[in-house]
């Protein structure tokens, strides 16, 4: 009789498809050197005493004898089948769950295999590396959430909605502390609208406002993860998804915990963040994650989001690459978003950042966002970045590589300068 044994998300099933039997465990535990864990049974033979197959689910040690013995004493009354020896499969799925945890992951050499230069190195190109945590963070109302869920829709879709950025097609889940189903329900059909996707667009979703911080059912979203294939899991946000620290902890024990739970899914990861008052205060200086400096550290990729409006109502976005651990540093990204009075939401690819979105950038980094819009002399751009002269012209000259000075006496950025 063949039983199937498997792993499923962070737990195991034993599965024998002739007696319509499962056995599983998840949410497992060490206390005091012995295995605990959640197990649910089922059996769809007919004359057992249950509803819908469901046998039995509770607390359960796997390391004791007497527990297992109970369990198929239990087991024996609600589902007397003569087919199912319920202590030989409790045992056999016992053995294997002990030994696959004191087992783990093998020990295996790295650094002699080739590099596959074919494998897909982000889920959308070049701003999400692909099965790692990325962190999308600005002050409240600059659009950070409607951000993610155009990026969700671009990766739910498989569909280009910002000129540059190409997205490796996958099942999309967004877990929401924050806005509600309405709410990004208005902003997925707004987006679709905007992208002019020819059908109905729809993303899975989970409110988490009642379910508390994600560890505490990580791994009832690594089985969904595992169950529907999903290739990108938003989690909108961060600070409501990491919850309090335990008492005598602080910041940091939250964040570790969290990307613990992160780790958990095995998938791409956008996580939406804030900003601290302070930080958001101070314009002339990029910010960082709210909280501890485990978000920045542990996350692969950040980006700070700013915004400002534009002269016709609309609002330009500056999209600030703050880390990139697997890749090049992006350039500042400008990006037009306009809401219509029909519900859709269109974003645009600007050649340029205004003025107003270049105030954290460095004094080199504002040179080049100006003269970009076309050359200019040192007393323009003093002018225009209200800075000083010789400033200016200091940084143009250390720059070389950056900045080219033309007969006429004007500069201009050269086109790969970032």
């Amino acid at each position: 009789m063949a039983r199937r044994f498997t792993r499923q998300g962070l737990g195991y099933v034993l599965t024998v498809p002739e007696l319509i039997t499962e056995i599983a465990v998840d949410r497992l535990s060490r206390t005091r050197g012995e295995l605990h864990g959640e197990i649910t049974v089922s059996c769809g033979l007919p004359g057992i005493r249950a509803a819908d197959g469901h046998v039995h689910q509770a607390r359960f040690n796997l390391s004791g004898s007497t527990a297992r013995t109970t369990l198929a004493r239990i087991l024996s009354q609600r589902a007397d089948a003569p087919d199912v020896d319920w202590p030989d499969l409790l045992e056999d799925f016992c053995r294997r769950v002990l030994g696959a945890e004191r087992e783990g992951d093998p020990v295996v050499k790295v650094g002699a295999d080739p590099i596959d230069l074919t494998a897909a190195a982000f889920r959308i190109e070049p701003l999400l590396p692909i099965n790692q945590v990325s962190i999308l963070y600005g002050e409240g109302g600059t659009g950070k959430s409607t951000l993610a869920c155009m990026l969700a829709v671009s990766i739910e879709t498989g569909v280009t909605i910002v000129e540059g950025w190409n997205p490796k097609r996958a099942p999309v889940l967004y877990l929401d502390w924050e806005g509600g189903r309405a709410s990004l329900n208005r902003r997925v059909r707004g987006v679709a609208m905007g992208a002019s996707i020819p059908h109905v667009v729809s993303i899975d979703y989970m409110d988490c406002l009642r379910r508390g911080p994600l560890a505490g059912f990580a791994e009832d979203v690594s089985r969904l993860v595992d169950r529907e294939g999903y290739g990108g899991v938003v989690v909108d946000s961060i600070g409501m998804a990491s919850g309090t620290s335990s008492e005598g902890g602080d910041a940091n024990e939250s964040a570790i915990r969290l990307f613990s739970a992160f780790g958990y899914l095995g998938t791409t990861v956008l996580g939406v963040d804030h900003i601290s008052k302070a930080t958001a205060d101070d314009q002339g200086k990029a910010a960082r994650p709210y909280g501890s400096i485990y978000k920045s550290n542990l996350a692969r990729a950040t980006y700070e989001l700013r915004r400002t409006k534009a002269p016709d109502g609309g609002s330009t976005l500056g999209l600030y690459n703050t880390k990139a651990n697997d890749a090049d540093t992006l350039a500042p990204i400008a990006l037009r978003v306009d809401h219509t009075d029909d519900g859709a939401i269109h974003y645009e690819r600007q050649e340029q950042l205004p003025t107003a979105l270049t105030r954290s950038l460095t004094r080199a980094q504002r040179i080049a966002a100006e003269l970009r819009f076309g050359h200019a002399s040192v007393e323009d751009l003093a002018a225009r970045l209200e800075d000083q002269e010789n400033r200016i012209r200091a940084e143009l000259s250390r720059h070389k590589t950056l900045f080219n000075k033309l007969p006429s006496g004007l500069w201009e950025v050269l086109v790969h300068a970032s």
